[in-house]
């Protein structure tokens, strides 16, 4: 089983895998953010053909550690609400 990786942007997002012992990361590919349904789509194929048991979805920060506008526009995301409501629907999965 592996963690895949989502660098959020609002024209492409990037996907990371680890390896299957979790502990490095490496670039897989660019998938198009729009239209969101095809993304979902190749998603959901990379999480089937890759075996992941985990999304991490990043979080941009500024220089100085702090949220910015970035990080506004993640977290209100399509992609954001999806990755929320399928982590309360698991158990031991807090929101």
């Amino acid at each position: 089983m592996r963690i895949l990786c989502l660098d959020h942007g609002s024209k492409r997002m990037g996907i990371a895998l680890s390896d299957e012992l979790k502990m490095i990361a490496t670039p897989l590919e660019f998938i198009p953010a729009e239209p969101f349904a095809k993304f979902l789509e190749r998603l959901k194929e990379i999480i089937r053909e890759k075996e992941v048991e985990l999304v991490l979805v990043g979080m941009p920060r500024n220089m100085d550690g702090s949220y910015g506008p970035a990080a506004l526009k993640c977290r209100s995301s399509r992609l954001c609400s999806a990755t929320q409501s399928s982590r309360r629907s698991r158990p031991g999965m807090s929101g």
